[in-house]
């Protein structure tokens, strides 16, 4: 499947980038960490409503599943202060040593790592759009050449901002 090829090149590309392989990593981390925990998926969720925030669920990435990447990416960024707070009450919590909340906290305060996901943010969204373009049934060539076009012209304009 294109969709699927296109995924793989995505990932292929950010290999070469450290930071970038970090930051995805960071993802999967707290999605673990905070999903395979009934208590801490209740404290993530009553801190987002205590904070009168949209209740948003974190996303797991994979690497063969289209649009988690983005899905992941901007569900992290559209929730951060809640993750933050709940990585705190996790961390400075009596009775609860939590090296996992403790090192998720210290990379997601990292202004490094906010900097890559939010530039990630938009990159990632253009193949999004693109990939959805790809899966259509209904696609011809030119309208998947006006979409590759499209996602180009987008790509160049990130680059130069």
């Amino acid at each position: 499947c294109r969709a699927h090829v296109l995924q793989l090149c995505l990932l292929s590309a950010c290999e070469d980038i450290i930071e970038v392989q970090e930051s995805l990593l960071t993802l999967k981390s707290l999605f673990y960490f905070i999903n395979r925990s009934s208590i801490r998926l209740t404290r993530f969720n009553d801190i987002q409503l205590l904070l009168k925030h949209p209740q948003l669920k974190l996303i797991q990435p994979g690497d063969t599943r289209w649009l988690s990447y983005f899905r992941s990416v901007n569900a992290v960024i559209r929730c951060y202060e809640p993750l933050m707070i709940t990585l705190e009450h996790i961390v400075h919590e009596r009775g609860e040593e939590s090296p996992s909340a403790s090192g998720l906290l210290s990379i997601l305060k990292d202004q490094s790592t906010t900097f890559i996901l939010h530039s990630l943010e938009p990159v990632i969204e253009a193949l999004s759009i693109l990939s959805k373009s790809i899966q259509t049934k209904n696609g011809d060539f030119n309208r998947l050449e006006k979409s590759m076009l499209g996602t180009l012209l987008r790509l160049e304009e990130l680059k130069e901002t």
